[in-house]
């Protein structure tokens, strides 16, 4: 913690340094400690090398525009394959074009739908297929949330029959419980050792990108396999996941 505080001073002092009626003078960063429940106040001298400093910022943010870049065209190729898509079925079954028809109006009107038919129909494919269409042609995320565990199953496999190209992602949440790769659900890092640098071993692993890379439909055995092979919190990761899939079913 005590580095990560000594390069923000000197990027603020860095940042200040770099103002017109400032760059001819030498701008001096001090790390400022304060004792909680005193008066004690510890003022540190920080040694600042402005150009490497420079060099590190300009890097960070060539990186930054590299996966932004790597984002956006990912967006687009969504987008395109959105346009794509069609009805993974040759037949629609009788009143699948009314469910398709009310779906697609409500989500391009940002209208509330209430659903109700017989069991058989296909309700699930009707309602996936144009919301998935619309939510990758725009940018968004789709959330499927289901009452059981075989209408998770259902969602699963139509997701993976519209996903032919490869073109997003889908997750299946499973509950923290059933996820734990722990003896017990203490989630701490004294407790648990998925629990114990787990940032940094999300980092040096890499282990999300490797599922995201070997997975277009993530499943909670595939991600508590990984998880567990990087000693990592298998939810965690879970929900790191859900913060880049397309699709998250739960």
């Amino acid at each position: 913690a005590r580095e990560m505080y000594e390069r923000q001073a000197l990027l603020y002092a860095w940042m200040v340094g770099r103002l017109p009626e400032n760059q001819t003078m030498a701008v001096r960063a001090e790390l400022v400690l304060i004792a909680i429940g005193s008066d004690e106040i510890d003022r540190q001298p920080l040694d600042s090398d402005a150009k490497a400093l420079e060099i590190s910022v300009r890097r960070r943010i060539n990186t930054l525009l590299q996966i932004f870049e790597a984002e956006r065209q990912a967006e687009e190729t969504r987008r395109q394959a959105a346009g794509r898509m069609v009805f993974p079925y040759t037949e629609q079954r009788p009143g699948q074009d009314e469910i398709l028809a009310a779906v697609g109006t409500a989500v391009e009107n940002r209208e509330h739908l209430l659903l109700q038919a017989t069991t058989g129909i296909g309700k699930t494919v009707a309602a996936l297929y144009p919301a998935l269409r619309y939510a990758l042609g725009h940018g968004k995320r789709l959330f499927v949330l289901t009452a059981k565990t075989l209408q998770q199953d259902m969602a699963m496999k139509v997701l993976k029959l519209l996903n032919g190209e490869g073109a997003f992602h889908s997750l299946r949440l499973r509950a923290k419980a059933k996820m734990c790769a722990n003896d017990q659900i203490l989630c701490h890092e004294e407790y648990c050792r998925f629990a114990k640098d787990y940032y940094l071993k999300l980092q040096q692993t890499g282990i999300t990108r490797r599922l995201f890379d070997e997975f277009s439909t993530l499943e909670p055995e595939d991600v508590f396999a990984g998880a567990k092979w990087a000693e990592v919190c298998p939810f965690e990761v879970s929900l790191d996941l859900a913060g880049r899939a397309q699709v998250t079913v739960c």
